[in-house]
């Protein structure tokens, strides 16, 4: 018996083999740190009877070997702490140089010995949780779209233009929708920027408007061959200056009665006013009697704002210098000098409604000049607004939306040169003044105010990422992916609109609010599709590509639809009727450079229709011209081409 203990102690001793792997043992047993240094003992030389025990040992541990082997792993489960208490800590601490050249690291950072001694790039992996399928699958996908993202932008201004030439081919997209097909060579995808929300307006200095591009464009020639261009710019300075009158008589009823046309009607769409401080700014300016102060100057343009909602169609057909809109506009225009020599929120909001009075009665130009003050008290406030209370910071938020909106509307129409932004980041969005129940009534918030700004980002981008050139050809191949992007970046934005805002796509609608979006989103959907359309124009033997097809003869119905309906014009009811008339402007002859093309017009409806559509709208802004040398001369292009066009397209039809 002495024998066998004293085996047994010296197989106890004996050292263990060490396992190949990350050089952890299999156990989770902690050693005494007195006993973790001292040598291990030598094991006795065996005597002939312990030769036999041990024989006898070995067969009994092959005899337990089939036990060990039935041993299932679900008997360990007893104890399912053991293996979270005592994590594999050497494994966690290696670095990636150690780990693949299966040597010890020490754990030393920055760097550890080995990668110092190599000079290597020494980086620790951080623990994780495990993934499955699923989940790399998806970190694949991001991994993939953000280096679309990264990259696109500048392939796509390298390869958008040029000759289309053959270029490696790239995977179809998914759902069929953009499958490229043997076009001559077979088109790569780029992908375009797709804006996490945080790029800057263009700040093109002299962007040509779409009209300018289309006279320019050279499949438009053969209905433009007698025309001159003509500056809008030229035009609309040289326009006679507003003659004021010497304090005008105003009715305080008048004032109340149009206070309220403005916030049934436009507020919803500026929503720059907050309804808890507005009786008290109301309150001051009757104490003044609408003649001193920031604030009567605010209830005046807020007034003229809403006689010209409600009364929208006298504008064409009475002196300006008679309507009761511009005698409150005189009133308060009268305070100028005390707007521009104050600062803060009301003054900036007083030059807002200004510009948008002025723009409302056909003068781009002096709302360009009173936007452009607003637009500099407004930077200059913005870079303090933290400093500034939480309405306040809302309001400038606002104004900021409402201003680049109305740049946007002056500057796609006339050819005015835009200012450089000095802002190092742009404002968020509207987050909502706080809610006062008794003032509900005049408080729609930003229901409507945010899905404009997220159309008008949205036409931002795509226009900085699809740009036009007349003069320039398109590469069909690199435009598809990223038309298709927009296109479905706009789908999701109509999908996203609140109740009251959601149109008919297919059909013109009574409400004011619908009626806007739906011009805008028409008008966005026509811009991103608009070059692929020119380029068919150039060659029409890309119409037998049936994607190419499909996205013409969307392009196609977006135009038709922003000039099928001129009623619109003469409501009063929408934010810029100036804006959409140059719009209809420019889509009519668009449409006009359409019907000359075979394959186009067999996209568009019926000739006839689209004869009298053309007509009605030619008409119809001859009426509004008188109101502006800029649609003057726009209207005067339109009725010289139908007369070009009409004898084209007969002779078409001959043959």
């Amino acid at each position: 018996m002495d024998a066998i203990s004293s085996l047994a102690q010296s197989q106890d001793a004996r050292p263990q083999k060490r396992r190949r792997g990350n050089g952890t043992a299999s156990t989770d047993m902690q050693l005494d740190p007195h006993l973790q240094h001292q040598p291990m003992p030598q094991p006795a030389p065996l005597t002939p009877v312990q030769s036999q025990l041990a024989e006898y040992n070995s067969s009994v541990r092959q005899q337990q070997t089939p036990i060990q082997q039935d041993y299932q792993p679900e008997m360990r489960q007893i104890h399912p702490s053991e293996s979270h208490d005592y994590p594999r800590r050497r494994a966690m601490i290696a670095c990636e140089v150690c780990r693949g050249r299966k040597t010890r690291c020490d754990g030393a950072k920055p760097r550890c010995r080995l990668c110092t001694e190599l000079n290597a790039e020494c980086i620790y992996r951080e623990p994780g949780q495990k993934l499955d399928a699923g989940d790399k699958m998806i970190l694949e996908q991001l991994q993939r779209i953000e280096n679309m993202l990264h990259d696109g932008y500048q392939a796509t201004h390298s390869n958008v233009y040029g000759d289309r030439q053959s270029v490696p081919d790239s995977s179809s997209h998914k759902n069929g929708s953009l499958s490229q097909s043997s076009r001559g060579g077979v088109g790569g995808v780029i992908a375009g920027q797709d804006s996490t929300g945080h790029s800057h307006p263009s700040n093109d200095a002299t962007a040509p408007t779409l009209f300018q591009q289309l006279l320019r464009a050279k499949a438009m020639e053969p209905i433009l061959s007698n025309v001159k261009e003509a500056s809008a710019l030229l035009a609309e300075s040289q326009r006679s200056r507003l003659v004021f009158p010497q304090r005008p008589a105003l009715d305080a009823s008048d004032i109340t009665s149009h206070v309220d046309d403005y916030f049934q009607v436009l507020h919803q769409y500026h929503a720059t006013v907050n309804a808890e401080t507005w009786q008290a700014i109301y309150a001051t300016a009757s104490l003044n009697g609408f003649s001193k102060g920031v604030e009567s100057s605010t209830v005046l343009l807020i007034a003229a704002l809403g006689w010209t909602i409600s009364n929208g169609n006298k504008l064409y057909n009475t002196q300006q210098e008679e309507n009761l809109g511009f005698l409150l506009f005189s009133q308060a225009w009268g305070l100028l000098p005390e707007l521009v020599s104050s600062g803060g929120v009301l003054s900036i909001q007083c030059l807002f409604f200004g510009s948008a009075y002025l723009l409302s009665t056909f003068r781009p130009l002096d709302a360009w000049y009173t936007l452009n003050l607003a637009s500099s008290k407004l930077q200059t406030e913005l870079m303090f607004s933290e400093e500034s209370s939480s309405s306040e910071a809302e309001s400038l938020k606002r104004l900021y939306w409402n201003i680049e909106q109305l740049r946007t509307d002056i500057s796609s129409s006339v050819e005015v040169e835009r200012t450089p932004q000095s802002l190092s980041r742009l404002p968020g969005l509207p987050s909502g003044y706080s809610q006062d129940t008794q003032l509900a009534q005049h408080s729609n918030d930003s229901t409507f105010l945010t899905p404009r700004i997220g159309l008008q980002r949205l036409s931002q981008r795509a226009g900085s990422a699809l740009p036009y050139s007349p003069s320039r050809h398109v590469n069909v191949d690199a435009l598809l992916p990223l038309a298709h992007e927009y296109i479905q970046q706009l789908d999701r934005w109509y999908e996203l609109l609140p109740e009251g805002a959601k149109f008919q796509q297919d059909a013109p609608t009574s409400s004011t609010v619908e009626s806007d979006f739906r011009l805008g989103f028409f008008a966005c959907r026509a811009m991103i599709l608009r070059p692929l359309m020119m380029e068919v124009m150039r060659d029409g033997s890309l119409l037998l590509d049936h994607t190419i097809r499909e996205c013409c003869k969307q392009g196609l119905e977006a135009s038709v639809r922003q000039i099928e309906n001129t009623i619109i014009l003469y409501t009063g009811h929408l934010r810029c009727t100036w804006k959409t008339a140059n719009d209809m402007a420019a889509e009519t002859l668009f449409v006009m450079g359409a019907t000359l093309s075979p394959g186009l017009a067999a996209l568009l409806p019926p000739a006839d229709d689209m004869d009298r559509i053309i007509g009605h709208v030619i008409s119809t802004l001859e009426e509004l011209a008188t109101l502006s040398p800029c649609l003057s001369i726009k209207v005067t292009i339109l009725r010289s081409a139908e007369k070009e066009r009409k004898p084209g397209r007969a002779r078409q039809i001959e043959y």
